[in-house]
């Protein structure tokens, strides 16, 4: 959804039904936080499903100040964008993945 908005205009435009078009920026920008805190809820139930331990929940306070960040961070520019969508969920898919295996490995 971040990402898209760059788009707004362009698909405007266009006459493209986009969400971000439908919903506008701003709603937008807010449904971007909320699908944030559902994926920090679901890596969570993920931990728990799986069984994993203290690492693994150690580094949720990473992930949760990344996907933080990329919200304090998105402006509606290609450079703010692309460092909140590019960097914030690169980061965090990299903790993500060194938790799950650390954690599996110890």
């Amino acid at each position: 959804m971040i990402y898209a908005t760059q788009d707004y205009d362009f698909d405007r435009r266009e006459g493209i039904r986009s969400l971000v078009v439908k919903l506008g920026v701003v709603s937008s920008l807010r449904l971007a936080q909320l699908l944030h805190l559902l994926t920090f809820a679901a890596l969570i139930g993920f931990g728990l499903a799986a069984k994993l331990g203290a690492v693994y929940y150690w580094s949720m306070p990473l992930i949760a100040a990344a996907l933080f960040y990329e919200h304090k961070t998105q402006k509606l520019d290609l450079v703010g964008i692309n460092r909140a969508f590019f960097q914030s969920n690169a980061f965090v898919s990299a903790v993500f993945l060194v938790a799950v295996c650390v954690d599996r490995l110890i």
